[in-house]
């Protein structure tokens, strides 16, 4: 295992109404709405190893978690996503904040709530 790359941590709060699961309309539920971030990000195009700066790893964006609802008869108001961001000199903490903030406009653009989805960073932890 090499190490090396800096760490941006993000958490991605996505929101929608919270209803009984059989309503007559259809409802798309926080988790339903969280698929699109995941699938944004997992589909984002990360730049590979820079040559140029003699960094030999490329940076990596991972959802690490997904958590949002409790049982059978409810969709939730809101689901989490833990992103963990490797950042390299070619690629820092502003590009990962600018490739989230992307992720999380197009969920609202294209799938509107109640509630914007809301993204919070957090301090890599102390090693």
């Amino acid at each position: 295992m090499i190490g090396g790359r800096g760490l941006w941590p993000a958490i991605i709060t996505v929101y929608a109404r919270s209803r009984h699961s059989g309503p007559s309309k259809t409802v798309v539920g926080a988790i339903s709405r969280a698929a699109r971030p995941v699938r944004l990000l997992d589909a984002a195009n990360m730049p590979g190893v820079n040559g140029g700066s003699g960094f030999p790893l490329p940076p990596q964006l991972s959802v690490t978690s997904f958590h949002g609802g409790q049982g059978f008869s409810a969709t939730p108001d809101h689901c989490e996503l833990n992103v963990d961001v490797r950042t390299t000199p070619a690629f820092n903490a502003h590009d990962a904040q600018t490739l989230i903030h992307k992720a999380v406009t197009e969920l609202d653009t294209e799938l509107p709530a109640p509630s914007a989805a809301r993204k919070t960073t957090s301090p890599p932890p102390r090693c």
